[in-house]
This record gives C-alpha cells, structure tokens and sequence, in this order.
C-alpha cells in the first residue's frame, strides 16, 4: 500500500511540475531570465554530494569486507558477542512479529456475532424496563 501512495505523490508532484512550468512558460516576461552558470555548476555539485551521501545508495565505505560473521565473532570479546547474539534474536524476533498474518472472521460467523449481541442487548435493555411499577 506504501507503494501505491508513493506512485501516487509522484504522479501528484509530476502534474504539479508540469503545470508549474506551462505556467512559465507561458509568461513573456520571464523568457529573457537566465540562470548563471555558477549557479547552474554549484547546483550539479550539490546533487551529486547528495546521491554520494544518500543511504539507499550504495558507497565506496558499504561495500563487502570479505569476512565472515564467525570470524567477525571470532575476534570481538565476549561480552561483545553477548550483546551481538541477543541483538540479532532481537531483530528476529521483530521480523516474525511482521510476518505473522492477521485473523479475519469469516463474514457468516461476524454476522452471527453481531446479531447474537445486538439480541443480548435487547433482553437486557427489555428486562430491565419490564420491572415491576407501583400503580
């Protein structure tokens, strides 16, 4: 569902964009505007920092350091690898709670719930109306 609303806001902000620059466009008076070329360089440099420091992407500094996660063990101290082994049951444990599916009652078995309590409503409601009055 993230995906979707992601695909959504994209082709949102692409209208928006486009519109924005018929909008532009078709001003006459800012055709004679142009960027400096400082300005233009400045903006490429800052892009580029930025896919170079973006998380997604992969670095120079992420890539594989070619030892296994026994040896890494290996070499760290006990109480380091205490602490590394409960982490990792820890991070099991969340992506199992994400895994687990949801329990849905099928729609027969919920109508029957909802008019057996609609049912005992209506007693209790009728059975405490129905005490006796005083004439």
């Amino acid at each position: 569902m993230e995906e979707k609303f992601k695909q959504f806001l994209k082709k949102q902000m692409e209208k928006e964009a486009e519109q924005i620059e018929k909008e532009v466009l078709s001003n006459e008076s800012l055709k004679e505007v142009q960027a400096p070329d400082t300005l233009r360089e400045a903006l490429a440099k800052s892009i580029k920092e930025y896919e170079k420091n973006r998380t997604d992407a992969p670095s120079e500094e992420s890539e594989e350091i070619g030892i296994s996660i026994e040896e890494f063990c290996e070499k760290l101290s006990k109480e380091d690898r205490e602490s590394y082994f409960r982490w990792r049951a820890a991070e099991e444990k969340k992506k199992a709670k994400k895994a687990r599916k949801r329990f849905h009652f099928p729609r027969k078995k919920r109508a029957v719930f909802v008019v057996a309590a609609t049912m005992v409503l209506v007693l209790g409601i009728g059975m405490t109306s129905l005490g006796g009055r005083p004439y």
